[in-house]
């Protein structure tokens, strides 16, 4: 387990997030708010947000990837509709 990971803000778009991934060479994000993990993005669902929706400068974390406990508890966003959710141990 990596001790201290980059991540990305729930309110952060996912051009950002696509940058840092670029940027670092990484294939995955856990999502914070609060300082509390609330999903994690993979490159899998940056492919199927924007071949979804397109709209990587508008589009935040949380429209993107929602986790268990959100307050829709739907535990889906656009991306964990398409495929298993899971959290990082």
């Amino acid at each position: 387990m990596t001790p201290w990971p980059y991540t990305v803000k729930s309110d952060q778009t996912l051009a950002e997030a696509i940058r840092i991934m670029a940027d670092k060479g990484i294939h995955q994000l856990p999502v914070l708010e609060d300082y509390e993990i609330v999903g994690i993005l993979t490159d899998g669902d940056v492919r199927i947000a924007v071949d979804q929706r397109g709209k990587v400068e508008k589009d935040t974390m949380l429209e993107i990837v929602r986790g268990p406990g959100d307050a829709d508890d739907d535990g889906a966003g656009i991306a964990a509709s398409q495929r298993e959710f899971y959290v990082p141990t």
